[in-house]
């Protein structure tokens, strides 16, 4: 095709993703409704947990509800009151349709393109529209990392000890790299633990020691991941590096929190000093250089 930028690697060309299990949290099966004859607890689940997430990004909508799958009196209000928030007829019943519109977000963070010819600009881009969208875990029972967004960044699964803040990297490493005609893991595992991907920027040569980058900064550059170390072989956390300054970097992160703790609540655009913490790199060079445009 005229006018297509060709890269080293391939010409430019949209692959689907391997992370796309996002897709499932797109659609329900049926119609929902109080006492509908079509109700499933699955659906059911879904419709709440996004009624919630709505009242977390719009305080005062009065659509927080129980998440338990069981479509009563106090759903049916919650879903009232999210109509009247968008402006739709209150009839209390939730279509495709309708719930399509309740997860334009994630619609939105999965569907937008990067833009940028650059790879490290792309994924910057990518991250940063994730993060317009509020991505935020739910507590359910006492039980964190559950619902959606988890979901969509960690295979399908959620639960207490589903860690998402690699999830959430890889899956804005895919999303990027498939929308240059790439395959991320030709460069990296499909993992859900920093310390396979850690031990893994060790063995083919992508690994930045915190030392060295604290020596010389500009081995480091935006779009390369930070690994936060407890000890050597044992990261806790990780993030996308978005700018590089001469002590502290800007990150995006998800499953962190105001604090910048390892298993926060959401995605946050982050400020953090690697000259007095443990702050690791895997760097993204071999990507970028398969990845840059020739001529």
């Amino acid at each position: 095709m005229q006018g297509t930028t060709q890269y080293r690697k391939l010409n430019f060309n949209f692959q689907i993703m391997i992370k796309t299990e996002y897709l499932q949290e797109l659609v329900i099966a049926n119609t929902q409704r109080r006492n509908g004859v079509n109700n499933s607890s699955s659906d059911v689940k879904k419709i709440q947990s996004w009624l919630t997430l709505y009242e977390h990004s719009n305080p005062g909508a009065g659509t927080a509800t129980m998440i338990d799958g069981d479509f009563g009196p106090a759903t049916q209000l919650a879903v009232r009151n999210y109509q009247s928030a968008i402006e739709k007829s209150r009839t209390g019943i939730v279509s495709q349709r309708l719930f399509r519109i309740m997860t334009n977000p994630l619609d939105m963070a999965f569907s937008t393109t990067g833009g940028a010819v650059i790879l490290r600009d792309r994924i910057k881009a990518i991250a940063m529209n994730h993060l317009l969208q509020q991505p935020r875990e739910l507590v359910i029972n006492g039980v964190p990392n559950l619902g959606p967004w988890v979901r969509s960044y960690m295979d399908g699964i959620d639960g207490a000890l589903q860690f998402w803040c690699v999830g959430f990297v890889l899956t804005i490493i895919d999303q990027a790299l498939s929308e240059l005609g790439g395959d991320f893991t030709d460069y990296m595992p499909l993992t859900k633990a920093c310390d396979v991907l850690g031990e893994h920027a060790q063995t083919i040569g992508s690994f930045v020691n915190n030392y060295h980058w604290r020596m010389d900064s500009s081995l480091v550059q935006p779009g390369d991941l930070f690994m936060k170390r407890r000890v050597m072989g044992d990261w806790t956390h990780m993030g996308i590096i978005t700018s590089v300054h001469d002590e502290v970097i800007q990150t995006i992160e998800g499953n962190t929190n105001d604090n910048g703790t390892r298993d926060g609540i959401g995605i946050f655009h982050r400020i953090r000093n690697y000259h007095n913490s443990k702050l690791d790199v895997f760097s993204i060079q071999q990507m970028v250089d398969d990845f840059t445009p020739l001529g």
